[in-house]
């Protein structure tokens, strides 16, 4: 099945998934990809569930020529991406990156990360693949975020992601396996 996306008014995401749902009953997929962070407020960590793409909703599945006409009748919905009047499919790679990130749902959850030596591990979670290590462009840890480097239509784009460093305390860096970091913090248990 392909991919799409659909460019929407900011901050109606939500709205224009709801409708396409409705409308659609399933069939095309419906998707808006989002991401947790952690915030501080008042020294109190919370957790945000919040879209990953400003304006954009993905859909799945065959677009013919009465989900278009219907398309056009969604109120805050701006255009389906296109090329030459044909719809264009997201490219399979660029989708596969995203289904590594996420939790089999839309969203990309919480990586778990700690101090070995200077620099941070990760341990389990989206940030803990190997294929995403190399993508890595900065890392906060006061913040507990990660900025990864992706293309997406296209286009490369700078993603945030969250992370919980798991101790203040480092870990020797010489002696340490993931297996005995996971082992030390009971993850994977």
């Amino acid at each position: 099945m392909a991919w799409y996306a659909i460019f929407v008014k900011t901050g109606n995401e939500e709205k224009v998934k709801l409708r396409l749902e409705y409308r659609f009953r399933g069939e095309p997929e419906v998707f808006i990809p989002r991401r947790i962070l952690r915030e501080r407020r008042d020294g109190i960590w919370r957790e945000k569930n919040k879209v990953l793409f400003a304006s954009y909703v993905l859909i799945r599945g065959e677009i013919t020529s009465n989900v278009l006409m219907q398309l056009w009748d969604v109120p805050d919905l701006l255009k389906l991406l296109k090329l030459d009047c044909k719809p264009v499919s997201i490219p399979e790679e660029e989708i596969d990156v995203f289904r590594h990130l996420m939790d089999g749902a839309d969203t990309i959850g919480l990586s778990k990360a700690c101090m070995v030596g200077d620099r941070v591990e990760f341990i389990q979670g989206p940030l803990a693949d190997s294929s995403i290590r190399g993508q890595i462009v900065s890392i906060d840890k006061r913040k507990g975020r990660a900025v990864v480097q992706v293309v997406f239509l296209g286009e490369v784009r700078l993603l945030t992601l969250g992370f919980e460093l798991l101790a203040k305390e480092t870990v020797d860096a010489e002696s340490i396996t993931t297996e005995d970091v996971m082992h030390k913090f009971g993850i994977g248990e």
